[in-house]
């Protein structure tokens, strides 16, 4: 669903195929997930008109939502997960700039 998002900033729509290469995933199973995704109402398929196989997917406003959701979820979770590391962090750039600066003026 997030190829889905990230694809539909660019361009309207996606074939499986398409979804299939960028996600290095098997076609078929990409075609079951799509499937699934549909059925509960996340993705919309498009019959490709001249091509009876061939479908467009892109995301639904409820598939929308939830990967919106999700982002939000995860930045979450990432600002919780490494700020104990802020602090190291902050310490670690300080000697680096102080060793960079000896470097310079050649004392090491």
């Amino acid at each position: 669903m997030g190829t889905l998002f990230e694809l539909e900033k660019h361009q309207d729509k996606a074939t499986q195929n398409d979804l299939a290469k960028l996600t290095n995933s098997d076609v078929a199973m990409t075609s079951q997930i799509l499937r699934t995704l549909q059925k509960r109402g996340l993705v919309l398929r498009e019959q490709i008109e001249g091509d009876e196989r061939a479908k467009y997917s892109s995301l639904s406003p409820a598939g929308k939502k939830l990967v919106k959701k999700a982002a939000e979820i995860m930045k979450t979770n990432e600002k919780e997960y490494f700020a104990p590391v802020e602090k190291d962090m902050e310490q670690f750039l300080t000697y680096l700039q102080v060793l960079t600066r000896v470097k310079e003026i050649n004392l090491l």
